[in-house]
């Protein structure tokens, strides 16, 4: 909704600071923003995280983490399992996707280095 505020979370320094160069009042808070602030992005109004197995990580507000996570224990994966198959499976739904383009990005890629057999 337009002209609405956001209750404010966790994510709302991390937005504060990117988006219009606000910092915390503590000193130790402001380093310490500064350095996690480096693994955020803010694309198309959402906070972003780089991800070391995808390539970028929406972040959620506590509405939204409990939203997915009873989809996933009871829709998506029903039955339980463990903690480590859940992450995988739901990092594999776009796993295949981010392949495909991957692979897109490398077919017509030039070359890094001229190989010569001489």
């Amino acid at each position: 909704m337009v002209g609405e505020e956001e209750e404010p979370d966790w994510m709302t320094p991390y937005k504060n600071f990117l988006t219009q160069g606000v910092l915390p009042s503590h000193d130790n808070e402001v380093r310490c923003l500064k350095w996690k602030a480096n693994y955020y992005i803010i694309l198309d109004g959402e906070l972003l995280k780089r991800g070391l197995i995808a390539s970028l990580l929406k972040c959620l507000n506590n509405q939204q983490t409990d939203y997915v996570i009873r989809e996933l224990h009871e829709g998506i994966c029903a039955l339980y399992i463990g903690g480590r198959s859940l992450a995988t499976k739901v990092t594999l739904l776009t796993l295949q996707r981010d392949v495909d383009d991957a692979r897109s990005l490398q077919t017509f890629r030039a070359p890094l280095l001229t190989i010569s057999i001489v």
